[in-house]
C-alpha cells in the first residue's frame, strides 16, 4: 500500500536532483518498486510534494528472475530511467557511450540507473557482478526518444 511506501536507496541524478528508489510489499507478497527525481536529503525524510516519477513496476512473490530484464521511462527532455532485474548480480554499473561509468542502485531485488543519450548516439550497457567481481551478464539499454524504425 502507499502508505507502507518507504525509500530504500538514492543516487545523484540529473540537474541536482537524486534518484530514489521506493518500495512497498502487499499483503498478498507482491512487491512494488518505484523510481523518482526528487531534491537531497536522508532517505528517512517525509515523502516529498515536488519530485518527477521515473516508473516502476509490480512484482508477484516467487523466484527471482535473471539479470537484466529491463524496464523503464524517459523524460521529453532525454532523460531515461532504467530497471533491470537483479538476478545473480551484486552490483552493477552502467557504461556510457563516452566511457563514463556509474554504478546502479541495487533494491528489492532490481537494479536501478538513469542517463541520457548524447548527440552522437550509441547504447548504455547495464553490466552485472557477483560477489567475486566477475561479469553476470551485460545488457543494452534503449533510447526511448527515438523514433520508431521506418518513421
Amino acid at each position: 500500500t502507499a502508505e507502507s511506501a518507504r525509500r530504500l536507496a538514492q543516487q545523484p541524478g540529473p540537474g541536482g536532483t537524486v534518484l530514489t528508489v521506493w518500495s512497498a510489499t502487499g499483503a498478498n507478497g507482491t512487491t512494488c518498486v518505484s523510481a523518482l527525481f526528487e531534491a537531497p536529503g536522508p532517505l528517512s525524510r517525509p515523502a516529498p510534494a515536488d519530485f518527477h516519477s521515473a516508473g516502476g513496476q509490480c512484482s508477484p512473490a516467487g523466484p527471482a528472475e535473471p539479470f537484466g530484464n529491463l524496464g523503464g521511462s524517459a523524460t521529453p527532455e532525454g532523460v531515461h530511467t532504467m530497471w533491470a532485474t537483479a538476478g545473480d548480480a551484486v552490483t552493477a554499473e552502467v557504461r556510457l557511450p563516452d566511457g563514463t561509468r556509474r554504478p546502479a542502485i541495487r533494491a528489492a531485488g532490481f537494479f536501478f540507473c538513469w542517463y541520457t543519450i548524447g548527440p552522437a548516439g550509441g547504447r548504455p550497457q547495464l553490466v552485472g557482478y557477483d560477489a567475486a567481481g566477475s561479469v553476470v551478464g551485460s545488457t543494452g539499454m534503449p533510447d526511448l526518444t527515438a523514433p520508431p524504425p521506418g518513421r
